[in-house]
């Protein structure tokens, strides 16, 4: 089984995913990684030299490489990954799709708190701008992220209780 970890960027989908990926003895994947490795650039560069949909190409390519080379594996996407072409529907018919649903404001917060360097829609924003960033992607995104199977409001929660929810 495929488990695909969506939402918003912040939203803890590479670590959640990597306490899941080791509670159920599954290999783990973040998808930026991914395609990092496969390109051999930055997302930064990726997004620089082939603009959003350049690199929204490249990150459909390697969603589908990387989901069809095991049957057990847990994919942390992007956080735009649901909201472009057919991933959705896709993630959706290959696999298990878990929204981490996690409040603008706390998003904001992490995000804030950490380097956003390397993260192409947050380089040199201030924290008001994060924010209203978090807040606006949020709304453009949500009907794409509800479409998941299941939904997480509290990536805190025993994973024994997900277990029985997603196999």
């Amino acid at each position: 089984m495929i488990i695909y970890l969506i939402g918003m960027m912040g939203a803890g989908k590479s670590t959640f995913g990597k306490q899941l990926a080791t509670y159920l003895n599954f290999p783990f994947v973040d998808l930026d990684e991914a395609i990092v490795q496969h390109e051999g650039k930055t997302i930064a560069q990726l997004f620089e030299t082939l603009g959003e949909n350049g690199f929204r190409l490249i990150e459909q390519k390697v969603l589908q490489i990387e989901s069809n080379t095991t049957t057990n594996k847990i994919i942390a996407t992007g956080g735009g990954t649901p909201c472009f072409f057919d991933n959705m529907a896709y993630m959706n018919t290959t696999g298990c799709t878990l929204f981490l649903n996690i409040a603008a404001a706390e998003i904001a917060n992490r995000l804030c708190k950490a380097n956003n360097q390397h993260r192409p829609l947050l380089k040199d924003k201030s924290k008001e701008e994060i924010q209203e960033f978090i807040t606006q992607k949020l709304a453009e995104r949500i009907s794409f992220y509800e479409e998941a199977q299941v939904e997480i409001m509290d990536p805190t929660m025993d994973l024994g209780l997900l277990k029985g929810v997603i196999l």
